[in-house]
Formats: C-alpha cells, structure tokens, sequence
C-alpha cells in the first residue's frame, strides 16, 4: 500500500504534541460536546494515550461513560492527511501522588475539554 492509499486512522488521546505532526501539516480543530466524543471513540479509535495516565481514563469513564482502550504501551504516533485525533484533555483540582487515583470528589470536580483536530 502506498502512502496515497493509506486509509485516515481517528485517534484518541489526552492531549498532542507537535511531534505527531509533520513539518508541512495543517490541521483544524473543533470543539466537541461530551456526546459527541463519546460516539466518535465508541464508533472505533486507535487510541495514542499512555497507560500510565490510567487514572486520567479511569475519571472519564467513570464522570462521562467515555471508555478509551489503553494500550500496552506508548504509542508513536505520526498524523497524515485525513487523519482526526480526538483529544479529551482534563484539569484535576491537584495533582496525584505515586501509585495515588482520583477520588470522587477529584473526578466531580476535574474540567474537561474535547476537542477534534483533522489534518489537512
């Protein structure tokens, strides 16, 4: 398959890096609503988040119904043409400790923004 013929791939991270991105890319991004993050990561993802952010998953799942599949490991992730990442980035009020979860009033009082980048 040649890279013309690479078929778009819809991501879902927590957040991105300008490393996931070629020199040349452009990208444009939209907000999404919570329903509408949760059917574009039920309607099938390549997930590029770390499993060492479970916890960050976890509180998404738990706060929204949003369940993101966790890889084994870090992904390397590298956007082409047609490609989308969903970002579902969160802001807890602390940051957590080693080997430390959310509690429930961490996750009911975490902010969460979605958002939907396309490159171009």
């Amino acid at each position: 398959m040649s890279v013309e013929d690479k078929m778009a791939t819809t991501f879902v991270g927590l957040a991105l890096a300008d490393g996931m991105f070629s020199e040349t890319a452009t990208a444009t991004r939209r907000p999404l609503t919570v329903e509408e993050a949760k059917n574009l990561v039920e309607g099938g993802v390549e997930s590029c988040c770390n499993p060492s952010h479970r916890t960050t998953l976890d509180a998404l799942q738990q706060k929204f119904g949003i369940v993101v599949p966790i890889p084994e490991k870090a992904p390397f992730v590298k956007l082409t043409s047609g490609d989308c990442l969903i970002v579902l980035s969160a802001r807890f009020p602390r940051r957590l400790n080693e080997g430390e979860t959310w509690n429930a009033d961490d996750v009911a009082k975490a902010e969460f923004k979605f958002g939907l980048w396309e490159i171009n």
